[in-house]
């Protein structure tokens, strides 16, 4: 019988939380490796996980390599189970949640590397933005660790992404004339199923406003008395049935829709794939789809909660208008964006009129004829920043849906603005928008933490379930590391530590990635060696020696 990983208690109480996902076997293969991951300093290619994980003597390397390629195991499974555990280590219950969304080019160059395209890379200079690799939309939340003055964002839910083949079509006057407005021009799914479900809610609550303004009039009449002429609430009552029949059908073919963007994100569980597996391309999820599908995901398992989603400016799109009610969405402003005033609202008791309703003001402009105008107030956050707040629509975006435009500048720039956010939370004051995406950079320090401690591009696997699996599976450990970290870390005492044995962190109050990596590192191989050595005086001395060991390490 071939060994088991030998894990420390505190952490083999953490990974027994994913048993259901797996089967006995896998499992065994899941602990070894992300162990092994975590406490290996070398290359993190899938054989040096191997030997991280102390059992590249027993086991074939073929079984981790099978564990990534053909095993069934579904990474947003895991990734529904960590968000579990991290809001029971990080929140209170119903407490509101932050997700934060992005995206990260995994360098890839092999022509046998599946989902390998020339694609966008944020980290390339401006004037060459393209690079090789594997995209992945990444979510996750924003938490706060005792001790830490700065946020950190953990990976729950990662999808891989690439960009469809498909030429966008020409305008009306044909391949010579203009192109579609890239805002309403969308063949996404979930854009042409949420302005559908849009127009379905507004025809809903124009037939349930006359039905009521009806029965408002009859209980204002005497008793015995009635309105002259035929009676039309049999009508509106018809009416009503008929747009509730059509909202339910709007709102399922919507769902319809999200499931199917979900679908086509899912990693493959399992299989061989050659390098022609290259599935067809032309009618590919956008970005926002598949964000907005994974971040719909995760407010279904939290029905409780309200959802905040932090995204930058590329995050956008018609499919907005349709999001849950317990989720918001807040980004970045493009500076070229026309916004409108909020429309007037109707009189008291005006009836109904047939047409759809006015749902935009008169024209406000982009952000920066807005700023030139704007009333900016100084806020409450310390910083001296001012900020302008103004209720808006985006016609040509978000059609009727309730926005807030937040501008911050700084008073002694002579931009007109600094920062403008367009955000679906109406209610929330603006200084904690501001700062919920202010905390949206921490999944970038994420990406350069994943990218320096748990190998995040150096693993050499080319099949399909692979590529799409090995990502999201290291980006498992990074929140895997800091939910310990939260339960069974010394964040003080780690940063003492750290203080003395390099004095030149003169300033380091919080402990870091590194800090927390190292802390589980010492705990798996102090409980290694316990296991193999009877403790004769020498615990002391071995913590010791591991402690230097992996402070260098680290």
């Amino acid at each position: 019988m071939l060994p088991h990983p030998t894990l420390p208690p505190c952490l083999q109480r953490l990974l027994t939380h994913f048993w259901p996902h797996f089967t006995r076997p896998t499992f065994t293969t899941f602990t070894a490796l992300i162990t092994g991951l975590i406490t290996h300093t070398g290359p993190r290619t899938v054989c040096g996980i191997l030997t991280g994980s102390g059992l590249a003597r027993h086991w074939h390397h073929d079984r981790a390599h099978a564990f990534f390629s053909r095993r069934k195991w579904d990474p947003h499974h895991l990734g529904l189970t960590m968000a579990h555990l991290i809001t029971q280590a990080f929140t209170h219950p119903g407490q509101d949640l932050t997700l934060v969304i992005d995206d990260t080019l995994i360098k890839r160059w092999g022509r046998r590397v599946w989902g390998r395209l020339r694609q966008h890379d944020g980290a390339r200079p401006k004037n060459n933005p393209l690079a090789w690799g594997v995209c992945f939309v990444v979510t996750a939340l924003a938490v706060r660790l005792p001790g830490r003055t700065t946020a950190l964002a953990l990976p729950v839910l990662t999808a891989c992404w690439r960009p469809s083949t498909t030429k966008r079509s020409p305008g009306k006057a044909g391949h010579n004339g203009p192109m579609p407005h890239p805002q309403t021009a969308h063949t996404s799914s979930t854009a042409a199923t949420a302005r559908v479900l849009d127009s379905a809610r507004t025809r809903h609550a124009q037939a349930h406003h006359g039905l009521q303004l009806r029965l408002d009039k009859e209980a204002a009449l005497p008793a015995g008395h009635r309105l002259p002429g035929p009676d039309p609430a049999p009508a509106l009552k018809e009416r009503l049935n008929r747009c509730a029949r059509e909202l339910a059908t709007a709102q399922h073919a919507h769902e319809q829709a999200l499931a199917q963007v979900l679908q086509a994100t899912t990693p493959t569980s399992g299989g061989p794939a050659g390098p022609a597996d290259q599935t067809d391309t032309a009618q590919q999820p956008t970005k926002t789809e598949t964000a907005i599908a994974l971040a719909t995901r995760l407010a279904h398992q939290f029905p409780d909660r309200t959802l905040h989603v932090v995204a930058d400016s590329a995050y956008h799109s018609p499919a907005l208008r349709a999001l849950p009610t317990t989720m918001t969405w807040t980004f970045r402003l493009a500076a070229t964006a026309v916004l409108h005033q909020v429309p007037p609202p109707a009189p008291a008791g005006t009836p109904t009129r047939p047409g759809r309703p006015r749902y935009a003001g008169p024209r406000l402009g982009t952000p920066e004829q807005i700023a030139a105008t704007a009333h900016f107030v100084a806020s409450g956050n310390g910083t001296g920043q001012e900020m302008a707040v103004i209720d808006c629509r985006w016609v040509r975006s978000l059609g009727p849906t309730p926005l807030r435009l937040i501008l911050v500048r700084n008073p002694h720039s002579p931009q007109p603005y600094e920062v403008a956010l367009l955000s679906t939370d109406t209610t929330s004051p603006a200084e904690e928008i501001v700062r919920r995406y202010a905390d949206r950079w921490p999944i970038e320090v994420c990406f350069q933490d994943s990218r320096a401690h748990l190998g995040l591009e150096q693993a050499q696997n080319r099949t399909r379930a692979a590529v799409e699996r090995t990502v999201p599976f290291q980006l498992l450990a990074y929140s895997l590391v800091v939910v310990w970290y939260r339960w069974h870390g010394q964040g003080q005492a780690d940063v003492a530590a750290r203080r003395y044995h390099q004095p030149w962190y003169r300033s380091k109050t919080d402990p870091a990635f590194s800090d927390m990596i190292a802390a589980l590192r010492r705990q798996v191989i102090e409980h290694r060696i316990s296991c193999r050595v009877p403790d004769r005086g020498l615990g002391g001395l071995i913590r010791e020696i591991v402690g230097d060991w992996f402070d260098i390490a680290a």
